[in-house]
């Protein structure tokens, strides 16, 4: 996905589990608590399914998205 200089994917739900991955640019990502935090090339965002989430940019930037269905839970060694 492309977001163009000043682009904003606004708020909304994850369906499945997403995981937001900064191919080229830089910007700020929240989640469910609407904090935001700065991402670049090279950083990614989780968000869990059903948690509201939102990116934007100034500069523009190129991200992967990849929707997760049925996530395996971490398990603790």
């Amino acid at each position: 996905m492309y977001l163009g200089p000043d682009g904003v994917l606004g708020r909304h739900r994850a369906v499945v589990a997403q995981l937001f991955c900064v191919v080229s640019g830089e910007g700020t990502v929240s989640g469910g608590d609407d904090i935001l935090f700065p991402i670049q090339a090279g950083q990614a965002a989780l968000w869990e399914p059903g948690e509201h989430h939102e990116a934007s940019t100034r500069s523009g930037m190129v991200v992967m998205v990849i929707e997760i269905e049925n996530a395996i839970e971490p398990v603790e060694t």
